[in-house]
């Protein structure tokens, strides 16, 4: 049963490292929330990103949490994006994609404690 759970876990991290790195509209999106908070850097794979984000994203501080916010709704949008694409067969255009990102982020930072 371990091996499966190892499996799965491999496969989701494989399948959100390349859609940080090999996907335009996912690269470009992140690239442009990174800008959005300051970090001026290129997006890396799924696993740089989690390191990055240990190193750089730990503390309890209003960066570190506003870049965890953005990741998952990013990691989010994308993957909503995805199963329109594939399941009704519509394609969304990045800044759309970026604007509801950042809703999203502002309606979750409505309820941040500082």
């Amino acid at each position: 049963m371990a091996h499966d759970t190892q499996q799965v876990k491999y496969t989701g991290n494989k399948i959100k490292n390349r859609l940080l790195t090999r996907n335009r509209l996912a690269r470009n999106c992140w690239e442009k929330l990174l800008m959005w908070q300051g970090i001026r850097r290129k997006a890396m794979g799924w696993t740089g990103e989690l390191h990055w984000a240990s190193t750089h994203a730990n503390s309890g501080s209003v960066a570190a949490d506003l870049y965890r916010l953005s990741l998952a709704c990013c990691i989010y949008a994308l993957w909503h994006e995805r199963n329109v694409r594939i399941f009704q067969n519509q394609k969304i255009e990045v800044n759309i994609l970026l604007r509801r990102v950042v809703q999203e982020i502002h309606k979750r930072g409505t309820n941040y404690n500082i």
